[in-house]
């Protein structure tokens, strides 16, 4: 009995928890697009969280409300607007004057900035409301995330490591007054240290203490120079605040981390590589592992995460919102409607591409988080044959 307790409470918990909290941040987006539909009296035929069979629907107003069976995603149908797996889209070619595609271009961008803007802010509310409700002594700093082929992972270093210390300097003291500046301590030792030996001490999950010795890689800094790079990612780390102090601070993170994953994509583009993205799975064990650290680190990890969905949907591709905003553009410029069957064709292409590369990162994080597991019982099955 105790067993099943306590796999409810460190396994099945923090897994539910995550699945809800990721869904949770699509949910939000879907709603700053819904919200500017009905600014603008545009007609919306249905509003989905998750896609698939429906669970439960409940139509108010004009609007049907539907619940589906695959939580990762959702979408708001909008009439006048045609887009691939968005409901029944009997309104997909409507030009009435509660059409899409009879509103004025400002109309337009605002409605697809909309979920941009709603992932934004549920960022810049979670961080300054952690800084004004967190309790004083949350001052752990943990590893979120490793990058593949990195000195963190060649160490031996985990996403929730919590670090002790960093050579000889205490980084978690039960009696530190300003956590955030113990943070910056740890980041400036590594910054500082470029292809020299650092020793971390850490302490794992199951609260045994470890102690490795970490050959630091380098990476180019902002101003062009060349700074020490560990290869692991820390959440900031979050302490109770007075209230215009913790908006300050909440701000100041959220702008941080919009300008880190800003440049991580444009280091993803400019380098051409996929080392170190992750994939639903791996987004999903994240998830898990922050949500069983409590409360505090899972919605530290969904704002993250929020940015993280609110950027990339900037991107110029046909299934995300900065398509949307280059059709848009497209037409406002030639005065008259895209084709449907160039639109159409850009959203498949996109689809497939993002399919395709979401598979791909799926078996990388399958093959990274399991790789080991699944040789091992390769071996005993080969053993069973023999």
């Amino acid at each position: 009995m105790v067993a099943i307790v306590n796999f409810i409470a460190e396994k099945l918990i923090p897994l539910l928890l995550s699945v809800l909290g990721f869904s949770s941040l699509v949910v939000v987006h879907e709603l700053g697009h819904l919200f500017f539909c009905k600014l603008f009296n545009i007609y919306v035929p249905s509003f989905s969280v998750g896609f698939g069979p429906k669970i439960f629907e409940k139509k108010i107003g004009e609007t049907t409300y539907r619940l589906a069976q695959i939580p990762f995603g959702g979408y708001v149908e909008i009439a006048g607007q045609e887009e691939i797996a968005q409901g029944e889209q009997k309104f997909a070619h409507d030009i009435s004057d509660r059409s899409y595609a009879t509103k004025p271009f400002w109309q337009k961008i605002l409605v697809w900035l909309g979920g941009i803007m709603f992932n934004l802010i549920f960022a810049y509310v979670t961080f300054v409301s952690l800084f004004v409700f967190s309790s004083q002594d949350n001052n752990r700093i943990i590893i979120s995330g490793v990058t593949k082929e990195s000195p963190a992972e060649k160490s031996g270093l985990q996403g929730g490591d919590e670090i002790l210390a960093i050579n000889d300097t205490d980084i978690a003291t039960p009696a530190q007054q300003q956590p955030r500046q113990a943070q910056k301590t740890l980041l400036e030792i590594i910054q500082e240290n470029p292809h020299k030996n650092v020793t971390l001490s850490v302490k794992r999950n199951d609260n045994t203490q470890h102690t490795v010795t970490i050959l630091l890689g380098s990476r180019i800094g902002n101003d062009g120079k060349e700074i020490g790079s560990l290869g692991a990612f820390f959440p900031p780390v979050i302490h109770k605040l007075p209230f215009m102090q913790a908006v300050t601070a909440g701000i100041e993170t959220t702008n941080g981390w919009i300008i880190t994953i800003a440049m991580g994509l444009k280091n993803f583009f400019s380098q051409k590589t996929l080392d170190g993205a992750g994939g639903p799975v791996m987004i999903l064990a994240q998830g898990f592992k922050t949500a069983q650290h409590g409360v505090t680190a899972l919605f530290i990890f969904l704002a993250i995460m929020s940015v993280n969905l609110a950027l990339f949907n900037l991107l110029p591709l046909g299934i995300t919102d900065g398509g949307q905003l280059l059709f848009a553009t497209i037409e406002f410029i030639t005065r008259r409607p895209l084709p449907n069957k160039i639109r159409m064709a850009m959203n498949v292409v996109s689809l497939v591409l993002f399919a395709a590369l979401a598979a791909y990162l799926t078996y990388k994080d399958v093959a990274s988080l399991f790789g080991s597991h699944l040789a091992t019982l390769f071996q005993k099955c080969m053993t069973c044959f023999r």
